[in-house]
Parts: C-alpha cells; structure tokens; sequence
C-alpha cells in the first residue's frame, strides 16, 4: 500500500475498487444477523428477515 518514499496510489485504487465492496456486503450480512443486545445483555441472532416481537 504504501512504500517508504510515497504512496503506491494503484495498491489503494485496487483496494478501494474490489476489496472495499466485498468488506461492505460482509460487514451488512453480520450486522443485518444480530439483534441489539437485550436485558440479558447478550446479543442474540436470528434468521434474516425475520423480526422478533418487541425486539428494539
């Protein structure tokens, strides 16, 4: 990514182009699967899609 005189500005073009997207959809598909924390103070899943009554 970086070179000890400058920036390898490709490397970050390569990397904002293909990798960055992927992490997106990777980081989205988690946090779409975790419900926020309850009363027990752990953070459960469910399948995606489907809420959970009084679930917020």
């Amino acid at each position: 990514m970086h070179h000890y005189f400058g920036i390898d500005y490709e490397a970050v073009y390569e990397t904002v182009k293909h990798d960055l997207p992927v992490l997106k959809q990777e980081i989205t598909v988690v946090l779409e699967e975790m419900e926020p924390v309850g009363s027990t103070g752990v953070t459960q899943k469910h399948p995606p899609g489907k809420e959970t009554k009084g679930a917020r």
